[in-house]
């Protein structure tokens, strides 16, 4: 994510970048490697999340930097466990939520979502909430709707509360909006099909 126009100045210019690297198992993503970039003028905040699946453990290390000069770094062994980061867990929420069309509130592990001890609460909305996510995400018959809420500031958001419009054969997110964000509204992430 990064901002643009006077949002960028107003800003200061900030940025935030989510990568995952890992491997495929019977169809699902499986997170290794997990690294969140933030930069917001001269400061950089770097987080990797280091998965080993074989002992169960996710390491995490945090370096952070001012002026180019790293001011901060620690390393530390995290109280949880899940073969899903961030990213992952909306890929692969197509197969672990059978039922789409119903109202529901489920819970998942993700390596990244900290504050909930790993937990991202995932609810798929009722009939009568689906007219929000619909004009926020657009109608489309091929997609089943979900909230994804992580508890935390996700590029300044307040509940890092997530707006998600999933194709049901592929299980890709076509279309998603982080909502109420400071200074920038709704961020918004489509598809581009070629």
């Amino acid at each position: 994510l990064e901002a643009t126009g006077i949002t960028k100045f107003l800003s200061g210019d900030r940025k935030e970048e989510h990568i995952s690297k890992g491997h495929i198992v019977n169809g699902m993503l499986v997170s290794d490697f997990y690294h969140i970039k933030k930069t917001h003028g001269m400061k950089v905040s770097d987080i990797i999340y280091r998965i080993n699946h074989n002992t169960k453990r996710v390491v995490k290390v945090d370096k952070k930097w001012k002026r180019g000069k790293l001011y901060k770094e620690r390393e530390r062994v995290m109280k949880y466990y899940s073969k899903d980061d961030l990213l992952t867990l909306y890929f692969n929420l197509n197969r672990y939520i059978k039922d789409k069309n119903s109202s529901g509130d489920y819970q998942f592990k993700a390596v990244g979502a900290e504050i909930q001890k790993g937990f991202v609460d995932i609810h798929i909305p009722s009939s009568n909430e689906l007219d929000e996510y619909k004009s926020l995400l657009g109608e489309d018959s091929n997609c089943w709707y979900a909230k994804a809420i992580v508890h935390q500031k996700i590029f300044s958001s307040d509940k890092g509360e997530l707006l998600l419009a999933i194709r049901r054969g592929d299980g890709i997110t076509k279309r998603a909006v982080l909502k109420d964000l400071i200074l920038f509204g709704d961020v918004r992430a489509y598809i581009i099909e070629n």
